[in-house]
């Protein structure tokens, strides 16, 4: 098998060219490229006090799926059994509690502290823990991410798992689906294509410099090992998206933009403003088009920009969803990040879309669901604090020190994913043709349910978890 290189241009990893194989087959699936399967199931796992030992032994015996495994799945001998379980993606991730639980030798307990301390003592804004979905109340030990392109094959797995498991641990069980939008990409519930934008950990012809990232941002050696063992730090979020609710500030925001923008327009002998305010609300239009295209509305793949071109936000507001999460150059500008700085932010998102649609009934009434439906939002990356943490809460949520509120960027949170503890529409602003400034209110579109934080080990760690234990050594 042809092997990409991995970039790891510090030779952090020192991944020789016959060490590949068995580097990757440490490494769990989907941390370093996307498993890309349509269906996938998240089982939380809260073992059973006095069930100790038999967990440990369960694990060890859990056969994992590996990033080697994962690219060799994409090979045509696979694909063709791509709706069988032998191309099924299996992993496990831990939390502290489970660590704890498992009565894991301190030595090899990973230390960040966001991860010891759980996502619901990190001030993020989100609602009060005893309001979020029932299974995120409570620490669980592990979750299992299960993924497979045929439903049924999954459904089968789950229900071994819960035979394996019965008398052992309590399982509450989390479902994932992709599905495509009118322009056939991969989107969210909002309609809007995701995804598009993603660091890349693997040296290959046509990756854009800008998101070939280095290995190092996303793996981190497991403590208390002598071998080259390596492991991810996992963030998990359920967010429900509140799609009636987008739709009609979307239309709403259309009819704002027409009206300040009518009186330039007949005056310039501009055409009529388009109906972009979702494009302006996200950065990218439903196709994935960058929403300062002239020809915004076409289905074009393009990623290949910065926003130099765009200093104070006209084309495409400082607020919008990928402009938050995603400067481009925005920090460096602001002389708040180096280059490497605010590349080193940059997260593996791996989410996957939940809840039930119907899209034909939708089109003829033109009721759209307010709530069962959102993301399932799963990162990896090798610092929470500075990475997710950095994004969510200082880039999107905009909780920074109000003495650094100098200039546009840091004016206002990003209306998608952003959490302000706060129900009341916050007032945006929104650039003019003459480019003077209208200000229209957004309410929040996106709620957080519930999540946590992980640890993703490697695989020889799990097999070998027994020995790492107190309980059997």
């Amino acid at each position: 098998m042809n092997i990409l290189t991995l970039h790891d241009p510090e030779n952090i990893f020192n991944i020789s060219e016959q060490g590949k194989e068995r580097f990757l087959n440490s490494i769990q699936a989907n941390i370093i490229s996307s498993h890309g399967r349509k269906f996938a199931r998240f089982i939380f796992v809260t073992f059973f006090q006095n069930k100790e030992q038999s967990s440990l032994e369960w694990l060890s015996e859990f056969d994992l799926s590996s990033e080697w495994f994962q690219l060799q799945s994409k090979k045509d001998f696979l694909r063709k059994e791509k709706k069988s379980e032998k191309s099924s993606i299996k992993n496990i991730y831990l939390t502290h509690a489970g660590y704890e639980f498992l009565r894991i030798k301190k030595e090899f307990i990973p230390t960040d502290l966001k991860f010891m301390n759980g996502m619901h003592n990190s001030e993020l804004n989100d609602p009060p823990r005893d309001e979020w979905e029932e299974w995120a109340r409570e620490d669980c030990h592990a979750l299992m991410a299960l993924a497979s392109d045929n439903e049924d094959v999954l459904e089968k797995l789950v229900e071994d798992i819960a035979k394996e498991l019965k008398g052992m641990a309590v399982l509450k069980i989390e479902e994932g689906h992709t599905f495509k939008n009118k322009f056939g990409k991969t989107a969210e519930h909002f309609g809007y294509a995701d995804g598009i934008s993603q660091p890349v950990f693997y040296e290959k012809e046509g990756v854009l410099s800008r998101d070939l990232t280095s290995l190092d941002s996303v793996l981190v050696k497991e403590h208390g090992t002598t071998v080259d063992a390596f492991g991810s730090y996992m963030v998990f979020r359920k967010l429900e998206q509140n799609v009636k609710k987008f739709k009609e500030s979307e239309e709403k925001l259309n009819q704002f933009l027409n009206s300040i923008n009518q009186e330039d327009e007949i005056e310039s002998g501009q055409k009529k403003h388009k109906d972009i305010a979702g494009g302006l609300i996200f950065g990218r239009m439903e196709s994935g088009s960058p929403v300062f295209l002239e020809d915004a509305e076409e289905n074009h793949d393009v990623n290949d920009f910065d926003f130099s071109f765009d200093p104070k936000g006209t084309q495409c507001p400082f607020h919008a969803h990928i402009r938050k999460t995603n400067p481009r150059g925005d920090k460096v500008r602001e002389n708040l990040l180096s280059k490497a700085g605010e590349k080193a932010v940059r997260i593996a998102r791996r989410g996957i879309t939940y809840g039930q649609r119907d899209f034909e009934k939708e089109k003829v009434t033109g009721e759209f669901p307010e709530e069962n439906v959102g993301l399932l939002f799963i990162s990896f990356q090798q610092d929470i604090k500075a990475q997710f943490e950095i994004m969510q809460n200082i880039w999107a949520n905009n909780n920074i020190d109000e003495t650094l509120k100098i200039n546009n960027s840091f004016n206002n949170h990003d209306p998608i994913i952003g959490q302000i503890g706060s129900e009341k529409p916050q007032p945006f602003p929104w650039y003019k043709i003459d480019g003077s400034v209208g200000t229209f209110s957004l309410p929040s579109f996106v709620k957080m349910k519930g999540g946590g934080y992980f640890f993703a080990p490697s695989i020889s760690f799990v097999k070998n978890i027994k020995e790492k234990s107190e309980i059997i050594s």
